[in-house]
């Protein structure tokens, strides 16, 4: 009974050793994701990993950092002038040749680490990342964030740009705390390549040029804030960002007052944008605005979201005029791209249709079209600013004269006075004044005078 006992023992511990094992496995693979981007948003990713969906061949480069080791940024360059960069700051009991890219033996794989004597400090090092173009994700792997007793530590790491989670993370070996802000290796599991407490840092959309950091520091209370009793390695790996597809806002400004105006006939413009997958033409499709207002307000004069356009595809923009005639406005377009340091070509030109093409992930297109009437309308009265005074004599300066208000007042004030009618060769004639040195074009107007002096 004894022997049999003890090999049903021993067949329940072995059990349990295996399912422990089993745990440990799924334990492990739990924690640290593979990169993702939104669909039809491009991938470009810093590493080494095999991942699908992968990005394209061009836009993954292996981890590195140039000048060496010590050096304190570095940059990667992408097609289309496309830059991210890495930089650390604010560095305090940072070992001699950190930071540096490798796989440091038994502590992380594949990663740029930083290596750093044990002394308490909230913030050892800064880790800050920059992109040249508007990002629709940003985020990377860490490695080796852990604790130890005897090296008296507990390392930290602080999200300090807004917008930023830490995921996958295994509660065995870190607590999250200040809001989600800060995680922290636990009391004392110590992490390794073969039993990893890797996780994730991740942001969401941002600007170009955002800058994403993060903090490091040994928060261990009992650690000397003079004397090391060990070192603590970090890594960092994985980096990738998502670029969105080309954005395009179209623009209407009409300057000057439209042609047509009148309740029964007043000038709108409509606009659409057509390429790729845009259906201008189908009901509610936001490749298509058509403007309201009169005058020269324009309402209702952009589109309603930005359009998502496909890289590579050419788009055409067109102007179409409702109610009036396109000959009777002067038209241009300017487009533009906030992203700076693109490639893309911006047009601009004056005809009321054009073409967008070649545009990258990342670009953020604005254009504006312009219609300026070739013809203004303008209107008045020529009348005599007598008061109604008769026949004026020029030295008379009687009371008719000095107590008549309306008398040479500058004001036409009907029904007092009366508009002089059109006599032969009497016009009107609207110039661009002699001083003005702008480009703007315009062509004197003559109109003729009304029997009641009205034009």
């Amino acid at each position: 009974i004894s022997q049999l006992f003890s090999e049903h023992i021993y067949r329940v511990l072995a059990l349990i050793a295996a399912t422990g094992l089993m745990l440990a496995s799924n334990v492990a693979f739990s924690a640290e994701a593979s990169p993702t981007c939104p669909a039809d948003h491009a991938m470009y990713y810093v590493g080494s990993k095999n991942f699908s969906p992968a990005p394209a061949a061009a836009n993954k480069l292996a981890l590195s950092w140039t000048g060496g080791a010590g050096n304190t940024s570095t940059t990667y360059n992408f097609n289309n002038n496309l830059e991210f960069k890495l930089s650390f700051s604010e560095t305090n009991f940072l070992a001699a040749g950190y930071p540096e890219a490798s796989s440091f033996g038994g502590v992380t794989t594949n990663a740029i680490n930083m290596r750093h004597s044990s002394q308490y400090l909230n913030i050892n090092h800064k880790l800050t990342a920059t992109i040249n173009k508007p990002v629709s994700k940003y985020g990377f792997v860490v490695q080796d964030l852990d604790s130890n007793e005897n090296g008296r530590y507990t390392e930290s790491v602080s999200l300090f740009s807004a917008g930023g989670a830490f995921s996958n993370i295994l509660t065995a070996n870190h607590t999250l705390s200040n809001s989600n802000r800060t995680i922290t290796g636990n009391q004392w599991p110590n992490c390794s390549p073969t039993n990893p407490c890797n996780f994730n840092v991740d942001w969401g959309s941002q600007s170009l040029n955002t800058p994403f950091v993060i903090t490091h520091g040994n928060t261990y209370r009992s650690a000397s804030t003079t004397t090391s009793t060990g070192d603590h390695v970090v890594g960092y790996s994985d980096f990738y960002f998502c670029l969105a597809p080309p954005k395009l806002i179209v623009k209407k400004v009409l300057t000057g007052t439209r042609f047509n105006d009148s309740d029964t006939k007043r000038d709108q413009f409509n606009i659409k944008v057509a390429g790729g997958k845009l259906t201008p033409d189908s009901q509610g499709s936001t490749a298509s605005f058509t403007t309201t207002g009169a005058g020269s307000t324009i309402t209702n004069g952009s589109t309603v979201t930005p359009l998502e356009l496909a890289p590579s595809t050419t788009y055409t923009i067109s102007e179409n005029i409702i109610n009036g005639d396109a000959t009777n406005y002067n038209t241009s377009y300017v487009c533009s791209n906030a992203t700076t340091g693109s490639n893309s070509s911006t047009p601009s030109g004056n005809t009321s249709s054009f073409t967008l093409s070649n545009l990258n992930y990342g670009d953020e297109i604005t254009c504006i079209i312009t219609n300026t009437p070739k013809s203004y309308s303008f209107s008045g009265v020529v009348f005599n600013d007598n008061g109604k005074i008769t026949n004026p004599t020029k030295d008379d300066v009687s009371d008719k004269y000095l107590n008549n208000p309306l008398y040479f007042n500058g004001k036409y004030d009907s029904p007092t006075e009366s508009g002089i009618p059109f006599t032969t060769g009497h016009t009107i004639t609207l110039n661009k004044c002699a001083d003005d040195t702008s480009t703007s074009t315009f062509t004197s107007q003559t109109v003729n005078i009304s029997d009641d002096g009205t034009y």
